[in-house]
């Protein structure tokens, strides 16, 4: 399997944008409040942003691809390439009319789950490269983090946290494990300014 090219381009202003990715219980959320509390100690300003939007996370069909994501997919009850160019359009949403003032106001901007997460469920359903060639247009709208930083796991360990959580449960585990196998290692990214 070849790794897929994104070819972002900087965003150009004076703050930063820094993107935290992993499957659930990599770790992502916990670093990601670690590097909030040390960028807030050294006074730079700083704002946290999860992605998807609530909003999003509220439709229908939305629900219906997070209780089962290779399930919903392979049974036909969730387009893909629909359900990603839907999560992308909510991106660059929240990008254009909030992180990109920040931005410009010189904050940084830790941001949970940016674009690597909807492409690399493109990569768990083995997507042909196609739908990313059909999904690029949209992903070229979003800058390119000034730092992106991907917490890896085992998948077991990953189960496990998640598990461990309270209030949640896993409805697809054996699936999930084989899912993020497959992510590992599948996306790349230019550096093109």
């Amino acid at each position: 399997r070849q790794p897929w090219h994104l070819d972002l381009s900087s965003h150009g202003l004076p703050g930063k944008i820094i993107s935290f990715s992993g499957v659930d219980g990599s770790g992502k959320t916990t670093t990601l409040r670690l590097a909030r509390a040390f960028l807030r100690a050294r006074g730079v300003p700083t704002k946290v942003f999860k992605l998807p939007s609530r909003g999003l996370k509220e439709q229908e069909w939305f629900r219906v691809y997070s209780a089962d994501p290779l399930g919903s997919v392979r049974k036909g009850h969730i387009d893909l390439t629909a359900m990603c160019a839907m999560v992308l359009g909510d991106r660059i949403m929240t990008v254009r009319s909030v992180l990109l003032p920040l931005l410009g106001r010189g904050y940084t901007v830790l941001v949970d789950r940016y674009l690597f997460t909807p492409v690399a469920e493109l990569v768990m359903h083995e997507a042909p490269p196609r739908v990313l060639d059909d999904l690029m247009p949209l992903i070229r709208h979003l800058p390119r983090p000034d730092l992106a930083l991907f917490a890896h796991v085992s998948p077991d360990q990953a189960l496990d946290r998640v598990r461990g959580r309270a209030g949640e449960e896993d409805p697809a585990v054996a699936e999930l494990r084989t899912a993020v196998d497959l992510v590992h290692g599948g996306i790349e990214v230019s550096e093109t300014l």
